[in-house]
C-alpha cells in the first residue's frame, strides 16, 4: 500500500512539475512578447528622439550656412562697390585732368 501511495504522489509531483513547467513556460513566453515590444517601442522613441535632434541639427547647420552665405554676399557687394568707386573714381581724375589741361591749352 505505501508503495501505491508513493507510486500515486510521485505521478501527482509529476503531474504537478509538468503544470509547473507548462505556467513556466507560458510565463516567459509572455515575458519575451512584453520585453519585444518594450524594445519595440523604445525603439521608436529613440528613432524619434534621433530624428528630432537631426532636424535641429540641420536646422542650425542651415542657419549657420544662410548667415555665412550672407556675409560672403555682403563681402563681395562691399568689395565690387569699392572696385567700381576706384574705378570711377580714376574715371572722373581722368576727365578731369583732361579737362584741365584743356582750359590751360585754351587760356594759353
Amino acid at each position: 500500500i505505501d508503495r501505491k501511495i508513493r507510486m500515486i504522489e510521485e505521478v501527482h509531483q509529476g503531474v504537478e512539475d509538468k503544470t509547473v513547467e507548462e505556467k513556466l513556460a507560458a510565463a516567459q513566453i509572455q515575458w519575451d512578447k512584453e520585453t519585444k515590444e518594450q524594445l519595440r517601442l523604445a525603439r521608436i522613441k529613440c528613432d524619434q528622439e534621433y530624428m528630432t535632434q537631426l532636424e535641429e541639427m540641420i536646422r542650425d547647420r542651415v542657419s549657420v550656412e544662410k548667415v555665412k552665405w550672407r556675409e560672403g554676399e555682403e563681402a563681395r557687394i562691399k568689395s565690387l562697390s569699392l572696385e567700381l568707386e576706384l574705378h570711377y573714381r580714376k574715371e572722373i581724375d581722368s576727365l578731369v585732368a583732361t579737362h584741365t589741361s584743356r582750359v590751360q591749352e585754351l587760356s594759353s
